[in-house]
């Protein structure tokens, strides 16, 4: 999967903007607070049409203007796909793919598969369950599109369930089992998914740690549902009590966690910085592994900021990376020129850089 052409209006810090990529290898470098990270966003939101660092589209538009526009032109083995978002003040969100108006987002995920690996990615290991919970099922929609439907379904009705437990007077024992009856069915579904994903996708992070770590660690993923319960239909049953005494949920799919291991001991817990960082980057290229390997198509990869939390080891892994066939396109954000270009002109990597300033390409 590539991007040939992207083109901007009032995204973010950038007034009109339009590029052409060429290379595999493609750097993004200025200051911070030029609009490096920006322009990452732009082609991530054109995937999802959702910021990967902001929410809601107030912090998309550029400052003091009503509408954006953003466009791209992608190619994947077979064709070329266009997508095109905008949004005028006061208006909803259109998203266009091939022309044609999509009724929902949800139509465009998966079309166009990315890995962006960020700065803040550590909260996937030090925060609490629903960072890794997002984490999975961004990955598992990206590769298999009836569990976003599934997730979709099992949300709205974990909403219901909810309103109905903080509603006055009686409760609707029949409206509760019929909620219950959903949540497990659903559940049950999300919960073979999320299993089937980690039986796989663990294998790939242990790879990539064992690189890294030159075999000195090993590294687990656990995944932590109570719908591995085979009796789960009576707990919901044991816990209904409760949950109109609190009038809070008590069990469910959303409760689900993920372990990260280290030696048999919690990452999150034991692990030095050093230990965090190189997971953290094992998690990142082996969801690039899986979806290249189950999508038959290898996904677009970004690195915010990336010589800033790679390491001499990380770096000099991500370049054997580059150097063979393992990447189609990647795209690189840096303050300096001079260190990447030098790392990339060592290992023979053709790349083009583009300079960035105050929402503007000074060179290219």
């Amino acid at each position: 999967m590539k991007i040939e052409r992207l083109s901007l209006h009032n995204f973010k810090n950038y007034n009109e903007l339009n590029l052409q990529f060429d290379n595999k290898v493609n750097l993004f470098y200025g200051l911070n607070g030029s609009g490096k990270t920006n322009l990452l966003d732009a082609i991530y939101f054109l995937s999802i049409s959702k910021s990967y660092f902001t929410s809601g589209d107030r912090f998309i538009t550029r400052h003091n203007q009503d509408f954006y526009r953003t466009h791209g032109v992608f190619k994947n083995k077979k064709s070329a796909i266009t997508i095109c978002v905008k949004k005028a003040q006061n208006d909803k969100k259109t998203i266009e793919l091939q022309g044609k108006k999509l009724k929902t987002a949800s139509e465009l995920i998966g079309k166009i598969p990315i890995v962006l690996v960020a700065p803040d990615d550590i909260k996937i290991v030090k925060q609490g369950s629903k960072e890794r919970r997002d984490f999975v099922n961004r990955m598992i929609c990206m590769s298999h599109r009836p569990y976003l439907s599934d997730l979709i379904i099992h949300n709205r009705v974990l909403s219901q369930k909810n309103a109905l437990l903080k509603a006055p007077g009686a409760i609707d024992f029949d409206l509760m089992d019929h909620y219950n009856d959903q949540l497990i069915k659903l559940g049950q579904s999300i919960s073979n998914s999320r299993s089937s994903l980690i039986a796989q996708y663990k294998d790939y992070v242990r790879d990539t740690y064992s690189q890294i770590s030159a075999g000195a660690e090993e590294v687990d993923i656990n995944y932590q549902s109570q719908f591995l319960s085979q009796d789960i239909a009576q707990r919901f049953k044991d816990v209904q009590s409760d949950e109109i005494r609190s009038k809070r949920i008590q069990i469910g799919i959303h409760k689900d966690d993920f372990e990260f291991t280290i030696n048999n001991q919690p990452l999150k817990k034991i692990g030095s910085q050093g230990q965090i960082k190189s997971f953290v980057y094992a998690l990142r290229i082996g969801e690039y592994m899986y979806l290249k390997d189950h999508l038959s198509e290898k996904p677009i990869l970004m690195l915010d900021d990336y010589f800033e939390k790679l390491d001499a080891k990380r770096l000099e892994l991500l370049t054997r990376f580059l150097k063979d066939d393992t990447f189609d396109q990647v795209f690189l954000s840096d303050t300096e020129l001079e260190r990447t270009s030098t790392l990339l002109t060592k290992f023979e990597i053709p790349f083009s850089a583009y300079q960035i300033q105050n929402g503007e390409i000074l060179k290219q």
